[in-house]
């Protein structure tokens, strides 16, 4: 009788553990990513942006051809936490690899100021002007 309360007793928690591991422990959601950038008039502001990061290998400043806005800030936050207001002079887009990114690179003119750039996420990514800078004349009259 001993035996036969041992092998039940040992059958009861194979089943409890095998039916442990099959459940997951957190109905884990993927989080999704996507890329902001923000205009800045002077370095002061594109620096503090990324000392504000902390270290954030996914915020970063760059040099822009615009003599309004001369530096930009990229940055990745989930997806769902801010949406784009459509305020700034700059936008971004985002490319799974560079031949579409490259096709859109050459599609913006130079008005534009467009800039391509890869990312450590893998992404590739396309900021330019929402409008076109207006020309400024060589020569004052």
């Amino acid at each position: 009788m001993k035996t036969k309360t041992k092998f039940a007793l040992a059958l009861l928690l194979i089943v409890l553990a095998t039916s442990a591991i099959g459940q997951d422990a957190c109905p884990c959601v993927p989080v999704s990513h996507v890329w902001t950038v923000t205009s800045c008039e002077t370095w002061n502001c594109a620096a503090s942006a990324v000392v504000l990061a902390n270290g954030d290998p996914y915020t970063f400043s760059l040099p822009t051809a615009s003599t309004q806005r001369p530096w930009i800030v990229m940055k990745r936050i989930v997806a769902g936490t801010a949406t784009d207001s459509g305020s700034d002079s700059y936008q971004v887009e985002a490319f799974d690899n560079m031949s579409a990114a490259s096709a859109r690179f050459g599609a913006i003119t130079t008005d534009y100021h467009p800039m391509m750039m890869s990312t450590p996420d893998g992404m590739t990514l396309v900021a330019s002007l929402r409008s076109a800078e207006p020309k400024q004349r060589a020569v004052k009259r």
